[in-house]
């Protein structure tokens, strides 16, 4: 059973149109302690979930919740789309193939959120669809140094 986090939450309603991802990657990476396992997988997880909404679905708008549960270190986060079909993990995509190239351009989207969550799902009904995931940190995962980054001469 996954728990809802409780802690820092935000509601985000975007355009359906190609930008709406990195948008949502903006506004919980910033809720997310930074320099993580768990800001990598979260911003990655966000991400997919929101362009896949865009890519796949109907409506004019996506919606997103996501809460981060500071003290448990865990990201709970729930896209909802117009459209209320289910979406489906292809099986020739599993992730684990070494033959990357063998994989469909379609389909990454969803394994993702699959291999890399804890726990991950849909809920249907008239109106549209959640998809949701829950990640959490792995264990002794603690905020890397940040690499200092020399700038190049132009």
């Amino acid at each position: 059973m996954t728990v809802l986090p409780t802690g820092p939450s935000v509601e985000l309603t975007v355009a359906r149109e190609n930008r709406s991802a990195g948008q949502a990657r903006h506004v919980v990476g910033a809720l997310l302690p930074s320099g993580t396992d768990l800001y990598d997988r979260g911003v990655l997880l966000v991400t997919e979930a929101v362009a896949n909404a865009v890519e796949h679905a109907c409506g004019p708008r996506v919606r997103m919740t996501a809460t981060v549960d500071a003290r448990r270190s865990e990201l709970f986060c729930a896209v909802f789309d117009e459209d209320p079909c289910v979406p489906q993990r292809p099986v020739a995509a599993r992730l684990g193939s070494t033959d990357v190239g063998s994989l469909p351009e379609s389909g990454r989207g969803l394994n993702l959120i699959a291999e890399l969550s804890q726990a991950w799902g849909c809920v249907a009904g008239e109106a549209g669809k959640w998809v949701w995931f829950h990640c959490a940190a792995e264990a002794g995962d603690r905020a890397r140094p940040r690499r200092a980054v020399a700038a190049a001469a132009v």
